[in-house]
């Protein structure tokens, strides 16, 4: 049984920058998912992924996806800037496959 717990980052790159990336945490989960094979992904997450099909993309019928809703998430951002981020959190199981599927 593997589970993958944890908060990946929201971005990467400058916040006001065209090359900021913000589909980190979707790159993670299906690293938890593909390579890890991960049963479990339990991950604190920004609100904009509060749809399943968000975070789950074309591999939603594989999973069940339970969202949270934080009433508060504040981190402090390079450890010095209190920042409050609308978050959630998420958590993902693999469905278990029907016994007659030999696939």
């Amino acid at each position: 049984f593997v589970c993958c717990l944890g908060g990946p980052p929201y971005t990467s790159g400058a916040g006001s920058s065209t090359n900021m990336q913000r589909d980190l945490p979707t790159q993670f989960l299906s690293h938890c998912q593909n390579v890890w094979r991960a049963d479990l992904v339990v991950f604190l997450l920004p609100a904009r992924y509060h749809e399943p099909r968000s975070i789950l993309g074309e591999s939603g019928n594989e999973w069940d996806c339970d969202t949270q809703e934080l009433e508060s998430s504040t981190f402090y951002f390079q450890g010095m800037e209190k920042v409050t981020q609308p978050s959630i959190i998420q958590t993902i199981t693999r469905r278990e496959r029907d016994s007659a599927d030999t696939s």
